[in-house]
């Protein structure tokens, strides 16, 4: 199981169900859940099929909120420039923004 330098397991994730018919996600490359599997089982069940799209899709999602609160910082940055700040006012309205992405980051990564 690949860790990121966060801690998280990497994925690839799959999403399908075991063989008793519970929605689950497994790293790509395992063999899918079977009933009755360990806890060191490379597989987490989800429940339902929004619930294991969604965990799929985690470390996507944190890599792509990573970088766009990066960028909205560096835009914020610029749009506090008195040209901008008088015609558009948007860089406070982008630091709020970073920052509401800074706190889903922090919560991913086991903050509060």
């Amino acid at each position: 199981m690949e860790q990121t330098r966060q801690g998280h397991t990497a994925g690839p994730w799959t999403v399908g169900n075991s063989d008793n018919g519970r929605c689950c996600v497994w790293l790509a490359g395992n063999t899918e859940p079977h009933f009755g599997m360990g806890p060191d089982a490379l597989w987490i069940d989800c429940n339902t099929e929004e619930n294991a799209n969604l965990v799929a899709a985690a470390p996507e999602l944190l890599e792509a909120l990573d970088l766009a609160e990066a960028k909205l910082r560096a835009m914020a940055r610029e749009f506090e420039r008195p040209y901008f700040t008088d015609r558009y006012g948007d860089g406070p309205q982008m630091r709020a923004i970073a920052d509401k992405a800074a706190a889903a980051i922090a919560k991913a990564r086991g903050g509060v």
